[in-house]
């Protein structure tokens, strides 16, 4: 029961019932954090930067699990495809990157669709 919210280079995990937060991960980037997604299951968060880094991160602790595809351009969203196990950026360089979703290991470049 708790709800984030990405702001700046930080991210604030609030306690849904009482209000108070409950834990803040600082300088979790370089850069403003532009796009935030949970994964379906909620144990992993997926954010991307207006550097275009996209990074996953454990929910429990905010250790950084592993970097995906860098983008050229800022990240503007992401989508957690779990029934087919990838993961979806799309940033303003006007290209969407599908990503694996394995747990270990280097992400692998499934496939870009430019726009």
């Amino acid at each position: 029961m708790a709800f984030f919210t990405p702001a700046g280079t930080k991210i604030k995990i609030w306690n849904a019932l009482t209000g108070d937060v409950k834990k803040i991960y600082s300088d979790i980037t370089t850069t403003e954090i532009t796009a935030f997604k949970l994964d379906n299951l909620d144990k992993r968060f997926i954010i991307g930067d207006s550097s275009g880094t996209v990074a996953l991160f454990n929910v429990i602790n905010g250790a950084k699990i592993k970097n995906l595809p860098k983008h050229s351009g800022e990240v503007v969203a992401i989508v957690h495809a779990s029934d087919i196990g990838a993961f979806f950026t799309g940033s303003m360089d006007n290209n969407v990157f599908m990503t694996l979703d394995n747990e270990f290991g280097e992400s692998v470049l499934l496939r870009t669709f430019i726009i």
